[in-house]
């Protein structure tokens, strides 16, 4: 017998005594994410969230993935806080002895707790955290990831500004000191636009901590008049994305001459409301959800009209919205159990950030099934070995899942606006893993239709003909 097989042999032998023949293996799972937090129940609140790893669970099991271990679940909540997150992170770690932590979704608790599970060698997959750093392995050994990284979204966003030769742009985002989702994405555009290969001018910026007031996007607007025509708006709350899109048409700012690229890590509910490539239903970006509505949608789509929303592609319509509809009646059965605590009407529809988790809990049965049949003694175990198993291409609720093995996701984006119809439509790709200049693919016949929304079908410039004041 060859040394080679007698390492195998060994291997064998030693798995055998750690799981014997026809033994089940037990894999503790934890879920780190926030629980109260009244703004976030929508996007990522646990009692609207955790039960995707339960239909995630369904489809390992389907599929024979796995079959042999029994799954237990552990949470705790991060508060979407770095304080918290560590806290939550470690007790997971230390007391519930989980093997994999999956989250937390907010970028500032998701870095620092993956650190710390890198002390520990703990597998982390995050589900919502776009932080650009997550590339580094010396840092993050230990972290994979099913959402987008601020810096591929800011590449995209980059891309299809060169793609149109649009190098003057001015720039308003929010930062909410929660997600701090516009936060990050910024930090990824400061990074991504530095790069030689852009000639990109920034002629006014306007950071606004907080919720924005009217009087901010008045302040804005003024200011960019004489400045800029392509315009890169990113508000955290949905609610003030919406507001600031009504106030561009309030102020007579949403002509063919402008555009607005609102950037969006998670879809902003597209996947919802999208059927094929047109918008239906009742949930569009332009609708108010409040309690009281304003009346102004018809307002806020006019602003829309002068948009390019660049963001994830998620799974159709259809799927995704059946996922979200089976999440309330998952809660309330083992091993949640969320029952009195998950009835109010806003628990019944499951979270934005839902699907994330859903592919997060399959990457971590792919990448654990690769580990185990390395090593089955210790694999189980061993972040750092799961996370170079992790690579993997598959169908999942966020579109088309592909990770590389540094266990970050490589996405194509999706550029929706509106076609002559006045339809919302997927006007391009952008596929961040091209070189520079081969990313962007026009979903559309020709430039012209990808303009249809705007008298002639012309692309508007990033400094008009005749100046920003219309006398030069």
């Amino acid at each position: 017998m060859t040394k080679g097989a007698n390492r195998m042999l060994l291997v064998i032998l030693i798995a055998g005594l750690f799981c014997p023949m026809g033994a089940r293996r037990h894999v503790r799972v934890g879920l780190l994410m926030p629980y109260n937090r009244t703004e976030l129940i929508p996007l990522m609140g646990f009692s609207t969230t955790a039960g995707a790893v339960m239909l995630a669970l369904d489809r390992i099991r389907d599929e024979h993935i796995l079959d042999d271990v029994d799954f237990s679940f552990y949470w705790e909540d991060s508060r979407c806080e770095e304080s918290a997150s560590i806290g939550a992170g470690t007790k997971l770690i230390l007391e519930s002895k989980v093997d994999v932590i999956l989250g937390p979704p907010c970028s500032a608790g998701a870095f620092v707790a993956a650190i710390m599970a890198t002390y520990y060698n703990v597998a982390v997959v995050g589900w919502g955290a776009s932080f650009y750093e997550a590339k580094d392995l010396v840092r993050f050994p230990t972290y994979s990831r099913t959402d987008v990284g601020s810096d591929d979204l800011a590449r995209a966003i980059a891309e299809v500004m060169d793609y149109f030769q649009w190098v003057e742009f001015a720039l308003i985002y929010s930062d909410d000191m929660l997600r701090r989702e516009c936060y990050f994405i910024n930090e990824g555009m400061d990074i991504v636009f530095a790069d030689l290969a852009y000639s990109f001018t920034n002629t006014y910026s306007f950071v606004v901590n907080g919720s924005p007031t009217t009087n901010d996007y008045d302040v804005f607007l003024d200011a960019i008049k004489p400045r800029a025509r392509i315009v890169i708006a990113c508000l955290d709350d949905p609610e003030d994305e919406r507001d600031f899109m009504v106030r561009v048409h309030e102020r007579g700012m949403d002509t063919d001459e402008y555009v607005y690229i609102l950037p969006d890590l998670h879809d902003n509910d597209g996947g919802s409301i999208l059927a094929g490539s047109v918008a239906v239903g009742d949930k569009q970006r332009w609708n108010d959800r409040s309690p009281n509505p304003d009346g102004k949608d018809d307002l806020a789509k006019k602003g829309y009209e002068k948009a390019l929303i660049i963001t994830v592609e998620l799974a159709s319509g259809d799927e995704v919205d059946k996922m979200r509809k089976e999440i309330p009646s998952r809660m309330k059965q083992p091993p949640f159990n969320c029952t009195t605590m998950c009835d109010g009407p806003e628990y019944q529809y499951g979270s934005t950030y839902s699907p994330y988790l859903y592919d997060a809990m399959y990457v971590y049965a792919l990448s654990l099934n690769k580990t185990l049949q390395m090593d089955p003694v210790n694999g189980q175990r061993n972040g750092s070995m799961i996370q170079d198993n992790c690579e993997s291409n598959f169908s999942g609720m966020t579109g088309d899942v592909r990770i590389n093995r540094n266990g970050n996701r490589l996405p194509t984006l999706v550029v929706r606006g509106f076609d002559e119809y006045l339809n919302l439509i997927e006007l391009a790709y952008v596929n961040v893993s091209q070189p520079n200049g081969h990313t962007v693919q026009l979903n559309v016949s020709s430039a012209s239709v990808f303009w249809g929304a705007r008298s002639g079908d012309v692309q508007p410039l990033s400094r008009p003909i005749c100046g920003f004041t219309g006398l030069d």
